[in-house]
């Protein structure tokens, strides 16, 4: 089967700055498919999505680095503005070479693939959508962009031939746009469990370390969590994205960091707390419960399926700074229930969510597509 994932300005099933060797690419090349990366490129010919990495064994997929729009990440309305000539240069790639089925991710990836899919005199490969709901990961849409983003997303949800859910929230999201609720199938958010994985030991030595990684995501969010941990004694916040201010004192603020050094913060930290909005794609929880971390989390969308409350973390059903800093401070002060949430979580995600698994169910999608 050849496999062509086209990446568009959201995050996709390669988290943002990992190259086109990580899962689940590379799981579906060892297991015998031939899978190529199409992502916007900037002018000099640089893949935005990163080089593959270097020393990895095995089949790797293949990159097409598409010649399209400034070398820049675009807003929401430049993104869609490119989506005619992505459509022409993926028409040329696949005009020579059809793939079996094309997996998109980004509602601008989404309707360029359709576009290009429709152009060539039979008829194109099937569609697989994933992330129907974001453009751009999970930041907000401008107001005056909204309107028109919800049509073609709705226009999307009805065209493409199967699209993808994280989560059973996420799934109806999809049949509220209009998809029929017979083309929705939900795969398990993925993870890298051999480059998130838990610290030699838990806690970190020092005081209480607490992280909150939506500093560039959820602003709302970030300002619930500060409130809710401004009263802990000797708790100590570091806040990932946004404004940085890395200077001392019981609030941290780093700026964002690339993927690949995620990890290192998760296993120095006690506890990550979340606020984000049920719309949340859910990843840092996930790569948090697979380093080991407990998680302080509001209930809701693709969090509701990645945790269990009170044996791979905390839920809370509203996003109120009192609640969530009593739970934070009971955690805090329980340190064997801590490591028994973490090690539950870390089992959780690589029974679960580890990407070869995740890249299993991809191939039986497929498969219902092609026979």
């Amino acid at each position: 089967m050849y496999v062509a994932v086209v990446i568009g300005e959201g995050r996709g099933p390669w988290p943002p700055g990992s190259g086109p060797a990580t899962e689940p690419g590379r799981s579906l090349a060892a297991a015998g498919h031939r899978v190529s990366l199409f992502a916007r490129a900037d002018r000099t010919g640089t893949d935005r999505h990163g080089p593959p990495g270097a020393g990895t064994d095995g089949p790797q997929p293949a990159t097409h680095p598409l010649p399209v729009g400034p070398a820049r990440p675009l807003a929401a309305d430049d993104a869609l503005e490119c989506v005619s000539a992505l459509a022409d240069q993926l028409a040329r790639h696949w005009e020579a070479d059809p793939p079996s089925v094309v997996h998109t991710c980004g509602l601008d990836a989404a309707l360029a693939a359709l576009a290009a899919a429709a152009a060539g005199p039979a008829a194109g490969p099937p569609i697989v959508h994933e992330r129907a709901g974001a453009l751009h990961g999970d930041d907000p849409l401008p107001a005056a962009s909204a309107g028109r983003v919800h049509r073609l997303r709705c226009a999307v949800a009805r065209r493409a031939d199967l699209l993808l859910a994280h989560s059973a929230a996420e799934a109806e999201l999809l049949i509220g746009f209009g998809a029929d609720r017979r083309r929705v199938r939900t795969v398990p958010l993925g993870v890298d469990t051999g480059l998130f994985s838990p610290a030699d030991s838990y806690p970190p030595p020092g005081p209480p370390q607490l992280l909150c990684l939506d500093g560039g995501r959820s602003r709302t969010g970030v300002e619930t969590v500060t409130r809710a941990v401004a009263d802990l004694p000797g708790a100590l916040l570091t806040v990932v994205g946004g404004d940085a201010d890395p200077s001392e004192g019981p609030v941290r603020r780093l700026p964002e960091v690339p993927h690949e050094e995620v990890p290192g913060l998760l296993r120095a930290a006690t506890l990550l707390v979340t606020a984000r909005p049920a719309t949340a794609s859910g990843r840092p929880v996930l790569e948090a419960m697979a380093c080991g971390v407990p998680v302080v989390a509001v209930d809701g969308g693709t969090v509701h399926d990645l945790v269990v409350d009170g044996v791979t973390g905390v839920l809370l059903p509203t996003a109120a700074p009192r609640p969530l800093g009593r739970a934070v401070g009971l955690l805090l002060a329980d340190p064997a229930r801590c490591q028994a949430l973490g090690i539950a979580g870390t089992d959780r995600a690589r029974a679960r969510h580890a990407w070869p698994r995740v890249a299993d169910r991809l191939e039986q999608v497929y498969r219902t597509l092609t026979g």
